[in-house]
């Protein structure tokens, strides 16, 4: 049985989630990232693995850590993403039952807070303020690759 996803479910997600164990490997040891290609996905494509139907090797979750600290992400930051991605992709793969096991993202993110909005479950303020952290997150992710092509 998988779990509706609340504000309760979310906090713990946060503080005991596979992100928040690759978090403590990576902080303190023994991080061993996967090989898993994390090139070319974004960052909220990264965060959504944690939120997907599906559970993977711990670490597949080292490497999209490193990856997102790599990026420049703080590990509040990251945090912070991964409440809204849970509350938003999250709450369209569980509570909606998509039951995506594959692949979530922003697009998917952006679809919730959608139809979260239409709904009247979440304010126009907070659907805004979601809408532009997606935003903003991507267009960090971006300034982030060019600098680093800039400089191989």
């Amino acid at each position: 049985m998988f779990p509706l996803v609340t504000r309760f479910y979310i906090r713990k997600i946060i503080r005991k989630g596979r992100l928040a164990e690759a978090r403590q490997r990576l902080d303190f040891g023994p991080a061993k990232p996967s090989s898993w290609n994390v090139n070319n996905q974004s960052c909220w494509s990264l965060i959504c693995e944690e939120v997907l139907d599906t559970d993977r090797d711990s670490g597949h979750y080292d490497a999209i850590y490193a990856e997102l600290r790599r990026s420049e992400f703080s590990a509040t930051e990251i945090d912070q993403m991964r409440i809204l991605a849970w509350q938003s992709a999250g709450w369209l793969n569980y509570n909606l039952m998509l039951w995506e096991w594959c692949h979530l993202d922003e697009s998917d993110m952006r679809e919730a807070l959608k139809i979260k909005r239409k709904k009247w479950l979440i304010r126009k303020k907070t659907f805004t303020e979601g809408m532009k952290a997606i935003e903003n997150a991507l267009e960090r992710d971006k300034e982030f690759t060019k600098t680093v092509g800039k400089l191989s």
